[in-house]
């Protein structure tokens, strides 16, 4: 497992944000921020920087491809994006921006390896669907 990170959440529902919040202090890292939408998470990012990020793939104001594309602009961290919809590996192409994709719902192991490979060393491919 890797050490303990600051991580920055943005998805539009209450509830997955409290649940990851859970999970993620389960795991040993710290919500730094979580947003109800890629612009405040955008604007939170900017103030203070996270180790990692988690984006959900539809929120409003700003959609969570777009808003791994403004984070990538200001910063490296990687970027794990949800999405609970089946299809959603045909949204998602290779070339965005993400580390890795993972579908909703979202479990402690599940995303204990995800955050494993968004921040495995860059000589791996860390690009990766679950």
């Amino acid at each position: 497992m890797p050490r303990s990170l600051t991580v920055s959440i943005a998805d539009d529902e209450p509830l997955t944000r409290q649940v990851l919040d859970r999970i993620l202090a389960a795991l040993g890292h710290r919500v730094l921020n979580a947003a109800e939408n890629g612009q405040q998470f955008i604007e939170q990012c900017r103030r203070q920087a996270p180790d990692l990020a988690i984006i959900d793939l539809e929120m409003p104001m700003l959609d969570g491809l777009a808003t791994a594309e403004e984070l990538r602009a200001i910063s490296s961290i990687p970027i794990i994006l949800l999405s609970g919809h089946p299809d959603f590996h045909q949204v998602v192409r290779q070339q965005e921006p993400i580390d890795v994709y993972l579908p909703k719902p979202v479990t402690l192991g599940v995303l204990q390896a995800a955050i494993e490979r968004a921040v495995a060393p860059t000589g791996c491919t860390k690009r990766g669907r679950k």
